[in-house]
């Protein structure tokens, strides 16, 4: 089983892609957080595989957390950015 972490600063985007991921086989979403910071403190606790993060977000994004504080961020192995330019 694969664990999925959602963190989008914009809870439509969160719940779009978890009804996604819950219907796919082999995929389980264990959290959710709508910014960098409490990803951090989810990811100090708790443990996914992958977490799925909005690289553009106020405060901490993926890009600032993941060069800045990649021991923060030690429950993944393996990181996905989601990015769209208009």
């Amino acid at each position: 089983m694969i664990k999925v972490f959602l963190v989008d600063d914009h809870e439509l985007v969160r719940t779009g892609i978890r009804r996604i991921l819950e219907d796919v086989r082999g995929i389980k979403v264990v959290g959710e957080a709508d910014s960098g910071e409490d990803a951090v403190k989810w990811c100090r606790t708790e443990q996914a595989d992958i977490v799925l993060m909005d690289m553009n977000m106020p405060g901490i994004g993926c890009l600032l957390l993941y060069t800045s504080q990649p021991s923060s961020m030690n429950c993944v192995s393996k990181s996905l950015m989601l990015h769209c330019t208009r």
